[in-house]
């Protein structure tokens, strides 16, 4: 009886600190340019903005471009600071990082974090997602070869999908965030930082 009260206690309490795990995420990826209309778009860069907006619609914390993020880094580290610093700055802050290196920029982004994992056997490869075109898997490029294998080796998960199949790539990114929450709630108790 006092086994069954505790473990109910238990799962009550730790069910709640799943529940109010707030999980950050910070989607890389193509440019999105505000006043484009979906149809002008490519399709990498309409899953980037479905994406941020679909998870600021389930409540999870996602700037939607970097500007205000590098605003608020330079208010802290100085003008001067580049925009790798601050990309890496705010990706050791949040949860789950969500690439889309389907541009020339989100490729160098890829490759930069697939740096970082290699010489500075961070953690970032761990809470980190890879989202690579269906096409690169049987055509593979510098990217799925290059920072996608990196990423995986440090932890990443890669996955390949077709960029309009939004409703399977949801999926995927749903149980990436409750990973993410789950970690979230874990870590303090371990004493880990991840």
């Amino acid at each position: 009886m006092m086994e069954q009260d505790f473990m109910r206690r238990f799962g009550e309490r730790l069910a709640e600190r799943v529940h109010e795990a707030q999980v950050d995420v910070f989607v890389m990826g193509p440019h999105v340019p505000p006043r484009k209309a979906d149809s002008e778009l490519s399709s990498s860069a309409r899953l980037r903005k479905f994406l941020i907006q679909r998870l600021q619609s389930e409540g999870y914390a996602v700037p939607p471009d970097l500007k205000a993020v590098i605003a608020l880094t330079e208010k802290h580290l100085g003008k001067g600071v580049d925009l790798a610093t601050v990309e890496h700055t705010f990706a050791e802050e949040v949860d789950l990082l969500i690439f889309i290196p389907d541009s020339n920029g989100s490729a160098a982004e890829a490759g930069y974090f697939a740096g970082l994992t290699r010489l500075r056997k961070t953690h970032l490869g761990t809470k980190a997602v890879v989202l690579l075109s269906a096409t690169s898997k049987s055509n593979p490029g510098y990217v799925a070869l290059g920072p996608a294998r990196q990423l995986r080796a440090a932890g990443a998960r890669v996955h390949y999908v077709n960029y309009s199949h939004r409703n399977v790539i949801w999926k995927i990114v749903e149980n990436e965030v409750a990973d993410a929450r789950s970690l979230k709630v874990v870590r303090p108790t371990l004493g880990l930082r991840l």
